[in-house]
């Protein structure tokens, strides 16, 4: 399908991912590939209790059972497929290099994939700043999660790179977007997958 654009947007805890994600929906058409639903309705389905942290380790078993393949074959592709009119999708937390792979495999050049970065003090004040519940670790342990330090390495890879560190979420939305302007004659969007 000509004309399809996936944004995959990966970077540190408390970079902002979540808030350009909203933008991106609420501005620029795009709709976010959610996984929450999926993993909530197979976590009661393995009896598992759904909250934040099972549902993190029911994510962290299906990448090693999968191969990391769950969340592009069981999450994005039937998402994708059930809109074909919508052209422009965003998924707001790649976490591993496979991911990313799988991706590209999946929907070749369709996929744009973004890393966010900004200092360590800007990140441990927004973290500390959000105060969620969910939140209740130390900083300092949030960042040696194995998901954590694989998803800051998504630098490495990353097609674009942005410091946001004065960057409002608004303004690196609004350049993201025009980035992954789907209507580029140059780029072929067939899917593979």
């Amino acid at each position: 399908m000509n004309g399809l654009s996936i944004l995959l947007i990966s970077g540190p805890l408390a970079v902002g991912k979540t808030s350009i994600r909203e933008v991106l929906t609420a501005r620029h058409g795009y709709v976010a590939v959610q996984s929450s639903p999926y993993l909530k309705e197979l976590a009661a389905l393995r009896g598992i209790i759904v909250e934040r942290a099972s549902l993190q380790r029911l994510g962290d078993a299906l990448d090693l059972e999968t191969r990391f393949s769950w969340i592009v074959y069981d999450v994005a592709r039937p998402q994708i497929a059930a809109k074909p009119e919508q052209l422009l999708w965003v998924v707001d937390s790649v976490r591993k290099t496979e991911q990313v792979r799988l991706f590209r495999d999946c929907f070749g050049s369709a996929i744009m994939h973004v890393h966010f970065t900004c200092s360590e003090s800007v990140l441990r004040n927004r973290y500390d700043m959000r105060g969620r519940q969910d939140d209740a670790v130390a900083y300092e342990e949030a960042i040696s999660h194995p998901n954590e330090v694989s998803s800051r390495s998504l630098s490495q890879i990353a097609d674009r790179i942005v410091d946001l560190e004065q960057l409002s979420s608004d303004k690196a939305a609004d350049l993201v977007a025009q980035w992954a302007n789907p209507i580029s004659a140059s780029r072929d969007k067939s899917r593979k997958c």
